[in-house]
């Protein structure tokens, strides 16, 4: 299904990132932290976008208004970067959330229609919300093969049956260790653009972050 064309009148402006510090130059797009995560998130407090959210004005500005764009017109917002992603020409790779998550499964839908139309992109999104997930699964429907989702672990947090075959990303806290971390999984070196691993991370595969 194609993106749908909107009138760009209608819709708030939506902010797109083309680079950070972590994941190097990479197109990206995020929203507030905390209010789009699951009900009672577990990492709230330790939660790193949500320093970055508390301390710049610009940040907090442009991620409200990413949201507010999408609550507004949520056909506009997923146009709006669909037309960004095509007059970059040369773009490979898109990240989903650097701040925030998936809000709800309208979104996760957009989600989807934006990674067929752009069959060229690799898209990855890291989520907790892991009902939107296995709603979308629990009739058999998959992911097109260009939207790499990884389910984030956290101490403590289960993950519902039917997300086995996902690639699973866990945080490694010294203080509280999550005695489920594979004796496999792979450690992030901290740089995306060293590594690339979480892009290519196969089904059913585990990398592991050190808390920060």
């Amino acid at each position: 299904m194609p993106v749908k064309q909107v009138n760009p009148y209608k819709m708030g402006k939506v902010t797109i990132s083309r680079s950070n510090m972590k994941i190097g130059r990479t197109m990206n797009i995020s929203l507030p932290p905390i209010v789009t995560c699951r009900k009672n998130v577990p990492c709230a407090e330790l939660c790193y976008a949500m320093k970055a959210y508390r301390m710049y004005p610009g940040v907090r500005a442009s991620w409200d208004g990413n949201l507010a764009a999408y609550k507004q017109h949520a056909s506009g917002y997923f146009w709006q970067i669909h037309q960004e992603i095509k007059r970059a020409k040369s773009v490979k790779v898109f990240r989903w959330h650097v701040g925030g998550d998936i809000p709800d499964m309208e979104y996760l839908l957009g989600m989807i229609t934006l990674a067929a139309a752009n069959p060229a992109v690799e898209f990855l999104c890291f989520t907790k919300r892991y009902e939107l997930l296995a709603g979308y699964v629990a009739d058999g429907s998959r992911f097109p093969k260009n939207l790499k989702i990884v389910v984030s672990m956290w101490p403590g947090l289960k993950v519902p049956d039917g997300l086995e075959r996902f690639p699973k990303a866990w945080m490694r806290d010294t203080k509280c260790l999550d005695k489920r971390i594979p004796a496999g999984a792979r450690k992030c070196p901290g740089k995306c653009t060293a590594c690339g691993l979480c892009w290519k991370l196969p089904a059913g595969k585990s990398v592991v972050f050190q808390l920060h």
